[in-house]
């Protein structure tokens, strides 16, 4: 958390678009393997939420916990 807050804000346009692509890479593999519906749907709507996400800390600090839950 320190770490983010210290960052400049090239340095979180970076680290936020890298965590942003590596997340919705996942959320899109496993839109792939879901064979439930209302998984699928939640994870649509979980990556277009993350689509919509300005290049805040606030916003990476919830990708980056988002994308460690999701390994």
């Amino acid at each position: 958390l320190k770490n983010t807050l210290l960052m400049t804000e090239d340095t979180l346009n970076n680290e936020f678009n890298n965590v942003k692509e590596i997340t919705l890479n996942k959320i899109s593999s496993l839109l792939k393997e879901s064979k439930d519906d209302n998984v699928s749907a939640t994870l649509v709507k979980v990556k277009n939420e993350i689509k919509g996400l300005d290049n805040t800390k606030k916003s990476y600090i919830r990708v980056r916990s988002l994308l460690e839950d999701l390994n």
